[in-house]
């Protein structure tokens, strides 16, 4: 028996005329989309042009800082942050410098450990200053550094900031900061920090540089890696979002980059089938998967690896690093789910902190984002870093991270991320103080904590477009994701023909429904053990995912299913 509470779709908007073909996919663009003319736009899947990167506070001074270093052969360093977008956007600072420079820069690249916590630290910055670096570009981090920059400064480096992040002031005095969150209306507010890089190097090839596609093209041949961070640091798939991953999805299965094509070989999958959910589900936590464990190093090494015979000596470090944080993630998630659901105080919090002395801090994020997807509700998770406590923060619904955080600045040691996601440091005799605040400001900013899990249903499926059609219509929303999540759908009073167990294991559940003078699979995975309740109904509602199914020949509508239950009439 299911213990999901289904949320049924809202009525359909009205709209001054249709927005889609198909009724279901015309549905689903009324509810994400509404306006006819930016839905038009969304559904226009081609190429486009790489937006202006000058209309961005900061990037022609920043260019030009740059060009002037690369002119006359100055020393240029790298620092970026140690997750998939940091990685990402190194990687594609790296590929555009050396292009431009003929191969003289940058000098170095270098990323924080685990060990080292978030953020820029002055052995990297002694590290930089040894080599003579007196342009130090930083990605993914550093707008909000008030302490690490002017020491870089100090050290006789210009500084370039480029970062999405929150901010909370102009940025550090004497850096050229590049962030759509410099002041109140700059553009590109959704990019993540590898595309901001990417319109850092289309600025350079615009001032006449060759950053890798010719003197003064634009750099479509990085589109991939913004792509890839795009997805991977999970942000909405609208407007600009969506043009750079469409784009950045032809060019992987057109010409994947040597380290990428090796990373899919590894996990059997040509790089035609690369799609939003592959890099969800694999390139992305796999790129993020060194930097979790302790040294990113070997991701970033993986994409600007020039042959697949060097990329492939990145792989494996790749891999075992995933499996790492696979068996971390799976005994501390269930260890700690228990324990909370245990707790008779649960229900009453609307934000849950947990403590963690034995937690790796490159597991916590992932930790937090299974107990929010749990307990519906805001999650902290403090893992234990020497003298002091690092977290990873997500969010639920519409309550902001980064603003009560802000609020708490005093408690804390330092913090920085996303109204969704965010990290911090503390020390353990503020924990209390902090977590009695957090759930005060929660309160007040009127968090429903729910005690139960939901399925939100996205659109109904009518029995008579329960078709391969459907499918085919629902495919010209893609690519799914954050923002545009993949259609749950719902069939309702569709009549059980049978079911069965299957799969080699038989702990998959497929029932055969009537629909449309026809008979149809609808398949649960991981849910034989629901067999005996599916055989006693005789009529069913059902939730999931309308695909294809294709065998012998022909081409078949099938539901994957997220749950089922008695029809409710």
């Amino acid at each position: 028996m299911s213990n999901l509470v289904w949320v049924d779709p809202p009525p359909i908007p009205p709209s001054p005329r249709p927005l889609h073909d198909n009724p279901v996919a015309d549905a689903l663009l009324r509810y994400r989309i509404g306006d006819p003319a930016r839905a038009d736009d969304f559904l226009d899947l081609r190429e486009r042009p790489i937006p202006d990167p000058f209309a961005l506070p900061g990037m022609a001074e920043a260019v030009d800082r740059t060009l002037h270093a690369i002119t006359n052969q100055e020393r240029i360093g790298l620092f970026g942050d140690y997750d998939a977008d940091g990685v990402c956007s190194l990687a594609i600072l790296h590929h555009a410098l050396w292009s431009a420079s003929n191969g003289a820069a940058p000098v170095d690249a270098l990323f924080p450990t685990r060990i080292d916590g978030y953020g820029l630290n002055r052995h990297s910055i002694d590290r930089l200053a040894a080599q003579g670096v007196t342009l130090l570009i930083v990605a993914d981090t550093a707008s909000t550094d008030h302490i690490n920059v002017p020491y870089a400064l100090e050290r006789g480096m210009d500084v370039v900031i480029i970062d999405h992040h929150e901010m909370h002031d102009a940025g550090p005095v004497g850096a050229l900061v590049v962030s759509p969150r410099a002041t109140r209306n700059a553009p590109y507010g959704d990019l993540v920090a590898a595309a901001l890089c990417l319109l850092f190097a289309t600025g350079l090839a615009r001032r006449g540089a060759d950053v890798g596609d010719g003197p003064g093209a634009d750099p479509r041949s990085l589109l991939d890696l913004a792509m890839i961070a795009t997805i991977a640091d999970v942000a909405p798939l609208l407007d600009i979002n969506r043009q750079i991953v469409c784009d950045g999805l032809r060019l992987i299965r057109r010409d994947p980059r040597p380290g990428i094509a090796a990373l899919l070989a590894a996990i059997d999958r040509a790089p035609t089938m690369v799609d939003s959910r592959l890099v969800s589900m694999h390139i992305g936590p796999l790129l993020n998967a060194p930097g979790r464990h302790a040294d990113p190093r070997a991701a970033y090494e993986l994409l600007i690896a020039p042959d697949p015979t060097e990329a492939s000596d990145y792989v494996p470090l790749l891999i075992d690093a995933r499996e790492w944080v696979r068996r971390s993630r799976a005994d501390l998630g269930d260890r700690e789910l228990a324990i909370l659901t245990n707790d008779p105080g649960l229900n009453d919090r609307h934000i849950v902190v947990v403590t963690l002395d034995d937690c790796p801090a490159g597991v916590a994020g992932l930790l937090a984002g299974e107990l929010v997807e749990q307990l519906q509700r805001p999650v902290i998770v403090l893992a234990k870093q020497g003298m002091e406590y690092r977290g990873s923060a997500r969010g639920w619904g519409d309550f902001s991270l980064i603003g009560a955080l802000t609020e708490l600045a005093p408690l804390m040691i330092r913090f920085g991320g996303h109204k969704l996601a965010a990290g911090l440091s503390i020390a353990p005799d503020r924990i209390p103080e902090f977590e009695m605040a957090l759930e005060e400001i929660a309160a007040r900013d009127r968090v429903t904590a729910r005690g139960e899990r939901t399925l939100v249903i996205d659109a109904d499926l009518p029995h008579h477009l329960f078709a391969v059609a459907t499918v085919d219509a629902i495919t010209t929303l893609r690519p799914f994701g954050q923002g545009n999540p993949e259609p749950v759908l719902c069939l309702r009073d569709a009549p059980v023909r049978g079911t069965y167990v299957m799969g080699k294991e038989r702990n998959h559940l497929k029932i055969q429904v009537q629909v449309n003078d026809g008979t149809h699979d609808v398949i649960m995975w991981n849910a034989a053990d629901r067999q005996r309740e599916a055989a006693q109904l005789r009529r069913i509602d059902v939730v999931g995912r309308l695909d294809r199914n294709e065998w012998n020949g022909s081409v078949r509508p099938q539901l994957i299913a997220q749950d089922f239950r008695q029809a409710q009439g």
